[in-house]
């Protein structure tokens, strides 16, 4: 039983050791440039018409909001600037 043990500890311990290490070599490397060029035009087609219709939509809304405030919206909601709710 103890060598089945020893063997289970020493093993643990190379995983601790492999596991622990500071080496990022194999992380580090050239992006393959096929495939980045693959991945930024799926976010150009997929993210960026998206971000774009949330910043039109806020656009909208913020210059309604001025024309709405010049249209008299606050004199017909009794806004005066006194009352806070």
């Amino acid at each position: 039983m103890s060598s089945g043990s020893s063997d289970k500890n020493a093993r643990n311990a190379a995983y601790i050791e492999k596991v622990g290490t500071t080496d990022i070599s194999y992380a580090v490397g050239t992006i393959d440039p096929q495939l980045e060029r693959r991945v930024v035009r799926q976010f150009d087609t997929k993210v960026v018409p998206w971000l774009f219709g949330l910043w039109l939509l806020s656009f909208i809304d913020r210059s309604n909001i001025g024309n709405a405030r010049i249209d008299g919206l606050s004199k017909d909601l009794k806004l005066d600037g006194k009352s806070q709710y």
